[in-house]
């Protein structure tokens, strides 16, 4: 499957959806760098699973919405989706990606709203 960089960004932000982080296999570079890594983790594609895993374990409910995603330059992809938590409470993401050899390469979530 030849995926745009725009698409490979959906099929990440499936995952969350789906709570399928095996399907990440096939979405990250082995040494994937993650910008937000939470310390202790190791890096590379694994410590990406086990940062997403113990997020959806913590945010159980959580349901995650896409609202945009655009190509940028330099085989970079911005999205924007809002999460919305059990307690009702709904959050504004902004995520920057970096594409290389059909895979994400890097990447970057801030909260924005």
């Amino acid at each position: 499957m030849t995926d745009s960089p725009v698409d490979l960004v959906r099929r990440f932000a499936r995952v969350l959806v789906d709570r399928d982080l095996s399907a990440l296999d096939q979405l990250l570079t082995r040494d994937c760098v993650d910008h937000d890594a939470l310390p202790g983790l190791p890096g590379g594609a694994g410590g990406v699973k086990l940062k997403l895993a113990l997020y959806l374990a913590q945010h159980a409910d959580a349901r995650s919405d896409l609202e945009r995603v655009v190509e940028l330059p330099d085989r970079r992809v911005e999205a924007y989706w809002t999460t919305t938590f059990a307690s009702g409470e709904a959050s504004r993401f902004c995520g920057m990606f970096s594409i290389e050899a059909r895979r994400i390469a890097a990447f970057r979530v801030d909260r924005v709203g």
